[in-house]
């Protein structure tokens, strides 16, 4: 078995704090709406762009539900 690079092992990422009013993917990906055209090489990329960015959406949300009840149950183990 390989070594990583020192530390990598230990850390582990921590979500910033965030206002209780922000929605969370807004704070996480704030050009999320600009996705499609970032990826566009043409003006006709974008239309499916869009589509791929509201497929993306729901998969993003439920990721950041995921990683911050993760965070929750790190931060209070004996409620596990």
């Amino acid at each position: 078995m390989t070594k990583g690079p020192k530390g990598v092992a230990q850390k582990r990422s921590r979500l910033p704090a965030q206002p209780t009013d922000a929605d969370p993917l807004q704070v996480y990906c704030p050009d999320l709406e600009q996705w499609a055209r970032s990826w566009s090489y043409e003006p006709c990329d974008i239309p499916p762009g869009l589509q791929m960015v509201e497929c993306f959406t729901p998969f993003l949300r439920n990721l950041l539900k995921i990683v911050s009840q993760r965070v929750v149950c790190e931060r209070a183990p004996e409620q596990r």
